[in-house]
């Protein structure tokens, strides 16, 4: 009988520690990245929206600056395994086959990462990584005459800042 309560508390201890160390208080993240731009730049929170999905968290938020626009999605899986699967989904998926190219080299993010700018006439660019057990997906576009090189920058900006704060 005391062997089991021993297993059963260093079963649970074990679990709390694996939890612990992928666990990320993303709505954290987000108000500490509101923080930081908020005190360096135009760029406002327009839109916050957080939900459960199964076994995981979603946080979403649309930054707005004039007609610029990026779309943060930060998706906290269960595990690292459940967060490099969701990876490889939302990569590979038919519909939304955004991220393309990877690895990134010099836009390298987080554990994996994978970016996408579109060409000349698109004002569209998209990151996509992990960090342990959380994706982020960037996308960021405009609706004025701003060239993809301009929302690959703003797309960066905010990668690396959330990169930061994971």
């Amino acid at each position: 009988m005391i062997l089991i309560t021993k297993r059963f508390i260093l079963s649970l201890l074990v679990l709390f520690c694996v939890q612990a160390a992928y666990s990320q208080d993303i709505s954290g993240v987000v108000k500490k990245v509101e923080a930081l731009v908020n005190d360096a730049s135009s760029w406002k929170i327009q839109r916050r929206q957080e939900r459960n999905r199964d076994d995981s968290k979603v946080m979403e938020t649309d930054w707005v600056n004039g007609r610029e626009i990026v779309g943060v999605y930060l998706y906290q899986e269960p595990s690292v395994e459940a967060a490099a699967n969701l990876l490889e989904e939302m990569r590979t998926a038919p519909v939304a086959s955004i991220a393309t190219t990877g690895p990134v080299g010099r836009y390298d993010f987080g554990d994996e990462s994978y970016i996408r700018s579109n060409g000349v006439y698109s004002t569209s660019s998209y990151i996509l990584f992990r960090k342990g057990n959380v994706v982020v997906r960037i996308d960021s576009t405009s609706s004025g005459k701003i060239t993809s090189a301009c929302t690959l920058k703003n797309a960066v900006r905010f990668a690396r800042l959330f990169e930061e704060q994971l």
